[in-house]
């Protein structure tokens, strides 16, 4: 019988989790040449044995001895391919095998007697494609007589004159230590330290040993600590004796580690590592990212600027494949995804800015097409932006770039689900921004297209007319943020049907959130006429949530505009309770304890009202407050102004009138003191409030 072209070689203990996924991706390539696949159980109790019998060739039992190398060995012992191929079981073959087949059908080469492959790392196991990094990993070996060694981190040695070459664009996808495997994950940390240990203490001065240990024992602190140190000593010792690669990837661990922590060497590894290794993709990559945050977070700004734009630099070579692969061979390259990318870019732009040069800072975001692609990132990219938006220089270049990259974000749909999901993200940090009155932070989305854009038009427009052609247009009102609707309340537009068909819990919410906010009691009365609020249901509640809302956050401060929303409070309630609950429910007081405690403030509140007699009034008003102790302070205005709250609405309405003219003028105005020495407006004088009083009080007695 002729031998396979390929042996593909596993080792596997209790992979249940992942076991089948793996077997499964390998079977294009067991299709598309002759294949054997050979795998060594080495205590499994989980069901893997199981899955394996239905795909492996040769499947055998081997006790593990705490040495990778010896379980390697006694696959390969049993393999008979020409070439002999290693993945594990929390490994995944990727579709594309193109590349792969030809290497293996190509006729042999001379001293070509290895091949590595790209080993993906992923950080999570849903494999989500922008959070890995990558690995050169030799995976393929020319059956020759070739050995594992190595207890951990097992490897084939290649001899004088031997080649490997290296496919790019085979990938093996790998989750096995991913974040969200938590005790599985740390689990094999453990292990692996266990056997590192054991090496080292046969090899105290192996670098490549030493690196493995500090990749594998961030779990232990001070030990990783020490591996640094001793790592370090030995390579700033003689340099040139040294693998450089190693050498580099120890140096920038070195480096992370210092910068993290603060500790004294920092300096001194940093200038060390940039003078032996400023070339590595390790120092330009990792090292450079890190340093331009240590520096940013000391406020050191020409550094951070400087270590920044070396990384961007670096990160651009990366992509493209401009470095020296066989680096990779050794570790990974940690920062080299496109949220990194985003990240440097952002401390370059922020560095600029304290800098004072904002130009510079736009031309740095324009260069990222990720700008806002990252949950992580989105929020510091929209604060560049606000921010960037704020000077005149760069306010429109600032808008185009928001409006370019929120476009791309706004445009998944629901049926793309992690899309859809930071669409949602980028929208919940948008409306943050509404709310920043200061600064005017809905400016920069102005030039947005869709809901949004036209939201951020509509806050810039105070005419009503205007603001009620800018609303219409809106179709998403569920996502629009709440400060555009108190906008419409201040400035007196009616707010759209659109508005009111976004679900009863999203009005209620809305109403609650706006009904809070400073200014809105006295622009009530005024937004209400606007619009014929009991033409229907789900008007008429959102007007009387809204008034609710208004009452339990009002300070209470201007006797005129507290009597004016008491009012209104209470006429709404008089119609709105008995048509949203029994009448019958509303008279038995036992019953009444189920209402919402607002609606049961609202009920003692009208039955005060009706009684005619001081300690009545005060009794119900205590009754009131029991149910709703937050509205102590209404309460005490209550108290406090039972004339006033008594007076003709006629003359309240008067009042109101009255004090909309006189906030034209400044308070000691000769013309306001004309006015309001004059008997009939002595007599509406505390229906303007507490400073006309104290002013004009008192005048003609």
């Amino acid at each position: 019988m002729a031998k396979p072209l390929l042996s593909i070689g596993m080792i596997v203990k209790n992979e249940i989790r992942c076991i089948e996924k793996c077997l499964q991706a390998l079977q294009p390539l067991r299709d598309a040449i002759s294949c054997e696949l050979v795998i060594a159980d080495t205590g499994s109790d989980d069901g893997t044995r199981e899955v394996a019998e239905r795909y492996a060739d040769i499947l055998f039992d081997f006790t593990w001895v705490n040495d990778f190398s010896a379980a390697r060995n006694a696959v390969m012992d049993r393999c008979s391919g020409l070439w002999h191929f290693t993945i594990d079981a929390d490994e995944y073959l990727d579709p594309d095998i193109d590349e792969l087949v030809r290497f293996l059908k190509a006729p042999a080469k001379k001293n070509v007697d290895f091949a590595s492959v790209i080993a993906r790392n992923y950080l999570t196991t849903d494999m989500r494609s922008t959070e890995y990094t990558d690995f050169t990993s030799l995976r393929l070996a020319r059956m020759n007589g070739v050995r594992y060694t190595g207890a951990i981190h097992e490897h084939w040695t290649m001899q004088i004159g031997q080649m490997s070459e290296i496919l790019q664009h085979t990938i093996i996808h790998h989750d096995g230590y991913a974040n969200n495997l938590g005790e599985r994950a740390e689990e094999k940390q453990k292990r692996n330290m266990t056997l590192l240990r054991e090496e080292l203490r046969q090899n105290p001065d192996d670098l490549r040993v030493i690196l493995q240990a500090i990749e594998s024992s961030h779990h232990f602190k001070a030990e990783q600590m020490e591996y640094i140190r001793h790592g370090m000593k030995l390579i700033m010792a003689d340099p040139q004796k040294q693998n450089a690669a190693v050498a580099a990837a120890i140096c920038r661990f070195a480096n992370r580690v210092a910068m993290e922590n603060g500790i004294p060497e920092t300096e001194e590894w940093l200038q060390w590592g940039e003078k032996h290794f400023a070339q590595s993709i390790f120092f330009r990559i990792d090292t450079n990212i890190l340093a331009a945050v240590f520096f940013y977070n000391l406020k050191n700004y020409e550094r951070s600027l400087y270590y920044g734009e070396q990384y961007l630099t670096g990160y651009v070579d990366y992509q493209n494949g401009n470095y020296d692969i066989g680096e990779t061979t050794v570790s990974t390259v940690s920062f080299c995804m496109p949220e990194h990318y985003t990240q440097a870019c952002q401390i370059v732009a922020k560095s600029y800015l304290e800098l004072e040069n904002a130009k510079k800072a736009v031309e740095i975001l324009q260069k990222d097409d990720q700008l806002l692609q990252t949950d992580k990132h989105v929020k510091n990219s929209l604060v560049l932006l606000q921010e960037l938006h704020e000077k005149p220089e760069t306010a429109e270049d600032a808008e185009r770039l928001c409006a370019k990259h929120m476009n791309d974000a706004l445009a998944a749909g629901p049926e793309d689900e992690e899309k859809w999901k930071h669409r949602t993200v980028c929208l919940g940090l948008a409306a943050i921004m509404f709310g920043d009155e200061e600064s005017h932070g809905w400016r920069v989305f102005r030039s947005v297209s869709g809901d949004l854009g036209i939201a951020a038009r509509a806050m810039d427009e105070t005419e009503p007319e205007k603001l009620n052609i800018l609303l219409g247009q809106i179709q998403r009102w569920k996502e629009v943020p709440n400060p555009v609707i108190l906008h419409a309340v201040l400035y007196g537009a009616s707010l759209p049907d659109g508005f009111y068909q976004k679900g009863v819990d999203s009005l209620r919410n809305t109403a609650a959130a706006i009904g809070a906010r400073p200014g809105i009691q006295e622009k009530l009365a005024a937004w209400m006429e606007q619009d014929d609020f009991y033409a229907s249901m789900v008007k008429f509640q959102f007007l009387f949530e809204l008034t609710a809302a208004a009452v339990q956050a009002y300070d209470w401060s201007d006797t005129a505009t507290g009597i004016q929303l008491i009012n209104q409070f209470c006429t709404l309630a008089g119609d709105y309770l008995p048509n949203y609950y029994n009448v019958a429910l509303l008279e038995d007081e036992e019953d009444r304890k189920t209402l919402p405690a607002l609606h049961q403030f609202a009920f003692s509140l009208l039955k005060a009202r009706e009684v005619p007699d001081e300690i009545g009034y005060v009794r119900e008003l205590r009754k009131a407050l029991e149910n709703a102790p937050i509205l102590k302070k209404t309460v005490d205005f209550l108290l406090k102004q039972r004339v006033l709250l008594q007076s003709d609405p006629k003359l309240i309405s008067l009042a109101q009138h009255v004090k909309r003219i006189l906030e034209q003028f400044m308070l000691d105005d000769p013309a306001v003191r004309q006015l309001l020495e004059q008997p009939e407006y002595q007599k509406i004088l505390p229906l303007l409030g507490e400073n006309y009083v104290k002013l004009y009080g008192g005048i003609n007695e």
